[in-house]
Order: structure tokens, then C-alpha cells, then sequence
């Protein structure tokens, strides 16, 4: 029996309480949250060798898919990683893709044959997060140089 789904709006196959299938199913998975998560996390256990053997046959048969994949998806990475670091030090984390992306456009109008890395104003290790504010675009050799030392430090040593 096809009706309007009152949470989506959408003209579609009547499931139950009066939603779709997929409706439903969100609401049932917001309502047994923790039961979802258990039964996940067992499937996920019960399926490993057979997706690890899935992936490593993938990834044998497909290595230049895999490579151009991995290319584009190398400052993304480098992202994640910087984001994994921060909530692992309960610092802030509230950078986005969008807004690096940015950064990383801002960057190559300043420093246009270089090749830019997102670099953290006051590191990791110095109690500064990943935010907006603490983040810059800058030429790969800084970044490196600079290591996880504060701004004034470098600066300091690099004087001519």
C-alpha cells in the first residue's frame, strides 16, 4: 500500500506506524541503539577472515585502482590522522574537509609551485587543537623544519 510517509514526506511502500521501510528502520535503529551496535560489532567478528581475504584478493587483482584510489585521497588521510591525534589528546577537533580545503586553496594563491601541508600553529603536543584557528597552510620544508615546536622557537633559530 503505497501513502506519504510523514517523516520523509515521500510517496512510498507503507511499512509500519505509518512510515517506509527505511523511516522505520532509522527510528528502530535511534530506539535500540545498543542492541545495533552489539550485533554489529559480533557480525564484524563472526565476517573478519572472510573480508580480510575479500580485501586482500581485491587488492591484488586491482593495485593500480588501489594506487590512484590512495593518491586522491592523501591530504583526506592526512586529515583523518590529524583529527584521530587530537581526540586521542582530548584536544579540539573541529576542523572540516570543506574548511582545508579552503586552507589548502588560500595556501597555493601564497605559495603556488609548492607543495602544502596543513600545519598545526601550536602543535599537538604543545595543547593546540584542530581547529580553524590553529591551522594554516604552508610549504612542506616549514612544516617538516618546524616539527613540533611553537612558531617563536623556529623563527628564532631560522634568523639570518
Amino acid at each position: 500500500m503505497v501513502l506519504i510517509c510523514p517523516s520523509c514526506g515521500e510517496e512510498k511502500d507503507h511499512h509500519a506506524k505509518g512510515l517506509c521501510k527505511s523511516c522505520y528502520m532509522k527510528q528502530w535503529r535511534a530506539t535500540n541503539h545498543e542492541h545495533c551496535l552489539a550485533y554489529d560489532r559480533d557480525y564484524r567478528l563472526k565476517h573478519r577472515p572472510a573480508r580480510i581475504a575479500y580485501l586482500r584478493n581485491y587488492r591484488a587483482a586491482k593495485p593500480e585502482k588501489i594506487r590512484a584510489y590512495r593518491k586522491t585521497r592523501r591530504k583526506y588521510q592526512r586529515l583523518h590522522d590529524l583529527a584521530y591525534e587530537a581526540r586521542k589528546r582530548n584536544l579540539p577537533n573541529t576542523l572540516t574537509k570543506e574548511q582545508a580545503q579552503r586552507l589548502l586553496l588560500i595556501g597555493r594563491t601564497i605559495y603556488p609551485r609548492e607543495d602544502l601541508h596543513l600545519d598545526h600553529i601550536v602543535p599537538l603536543s604543545k595543547g593546540g587543537g584542530t581547529t580553524l584557528a590553529n591551522i594554516h597552510a604552508v610549504p612542506a620544508w616549514v612544516n617538516l623544519g618546524k616539527q613540533d615546536r611553537l612558531p617563536q622557537d623556529v623563527y628564532e633559530q631560522w634568523r639570518l
